[in-house]
């Protein structure tokens, strides 16, 4: 009797310890990891000496694969013709495609606008990917396949 006794004052004092030690800790309860937000923006410059440029921006939230990618790029018109850009017939035959090289993510980018000295390409997605976008990515921009502009989030 005296031995179940004390086990029973040893498990007692052993739950008040326990229990002022998770106090302490916050609870016992497990916290889930809640998604954080990601946004990444890449500069888009000509690695060959071509007049383009522009941004691609990467928004989305880890552990949830929740994403929005959208991008532009504006083609200087004294470069046209080194990207096989015909202004006689519109410019919505062009194909214009960024590219993020690890992700094998493609975003097929769409004619905008002119704008003074050249044309505006734009292009939105979002949607949902196991893979995510992470800082040092490359982004390449390519115009009737050819490189026009690269840059690294």
């Amino acid at each position: 009797m005296r031995v179940m006794k004390m086990t029973m004052v040893a498990m007692a004092a052993s739950l008040v310890v326990s229990a002022a030690f998770a106090n302490e800790l916050g609870g016992f309860a497990i916290k889930e990891k809640t998604p954080t937000p990601v946004r990444l923006k890449a500069v888009l410059s000509s690695p060959v000496g071509a007049n383009v440029s522009g941004w691609a921006l990467y928004e989305g939230m880890q552990l949830s694969g929740q994403y929005s990618f959208e991008a532009r790029l504006l083609i200087a018109q004294q470069d046209f013709k080194a990207f096989g850009i015909d202004p006689s017939n519109g410019f919505d035959d062009e194909s214009v495609l960024l590219t993020i090289s690890k992700k094998a993510m493609a975003l097929k980018m769409t004619f905008s606008h002119n704008e003074a000295g050249g044309i505006v390409f734009v292009g939105a997605e979002m949607g949902s990917s196991n893979e995510s976008i992470v800082r040092g990515d490359l982004v390449q921009a390519s115009v009737n396949g050819i490189e026009a502009a690269s840059g690294k989030f």
